[in-house]
């Protein structure tokens, strides 16, 4: 497939007559790189903290090796196949990816500009869904079983007390990507997007190859919607 620049990539003064640089994350930026980092690096610490604490509950480690080896595999090389290659940031270059969220991250796949198909999308859902959960679901299993065989009283306040922040931290993640990250991304195509549909197709309009591309994939607007 052609190798297509995204304007993203261009020289920034084409951005000067550009309506769409607040609806958008449209460039590079180490503040939101920074500010995504600062919340979910800590949420998924917490996940092997709670998935570690249900291992030694339930006297086992298979709660802590599968959320390890499933969180893995996907930061290093699932999530960059169904999500993050289908990104105009995932264009630029590189073995790593270099983007306002997972920057750092194996860049192993070819940039693919087609929209995310349902297949990957319902991957997406299933593998991100697990991770989120699964360690509030272990958590829960471990007090249980704390409870269960008659545990000290603290080692299960202890339990429900990791399992509870899990949860918290799990809405705390999601609204908060919502609102600063997913109604402003370019990543079109994925089902946490939220960006309003008249700037989807002005960010499209504007790249001409992309817009394209994309109705060659299937997509139709009954009318060219317009951004205020």
């Amino acid at each position: 497939m052609e190798k297509l620049t995204p304007c993203m990539w261009e020289d920034e003064s084409i951005c000067e007559d550009c309506s769409l640089s607040n609806d958008l994350n449209c460039r590079y930026d180490d503040e939101l790189v920074s500010c995504f980092r600062s919340r979910h690096i800590p949420f998924r610490i917490l996940g092997f903290v709670v998935t570690g604490a249900a291992s030694l509950a339930v006297n086992s480690l298979w709660p802590i090796l599968v959320f390890t080896l499933v969180t893995v595999l996907n930061f290093t090389l699932i999530e960059t196949w169904y999500l993050c290659r289908h990104c105009p940031f995932y264009w630029k270059d590189g073995k790593t990816l270099y983007c306002i969220t997972l920057k750092g991250i194996p860049r192993l796949w070819k940039y693919h500009p087609a929209p995310i198909r349902k297949p990957k999308q319902y991957a997406m859902m299933v593998v991100g869904g697990f991770i989120d959960l699964f360690p509030i679901a272990a958590g829960a299993l471990g007090v249980w079983v704390l409870v269960s065989g008659g545990a000290d009283v603290t080692l299960i306040a202890v339990m429900i007390a990791f399992t509870l922040a899990m949860l918290v931290g799990s809405a705390y993640l999601g609204k908060f990507l919502a609102d600063r990250y997913c109604a402003k991304c370019v990543n079109l195509s994925c089902v946490m997007n939220r960006v309003p549909k008249a700037i989807a197709y002005e960010y499209l309009r504007r790249n001409p190859s992309l817009l394209e591309i994309w109705k060659t994939c299937g997509y139709e607007w009954d009318e060219e919607p317009t951004a205020e």
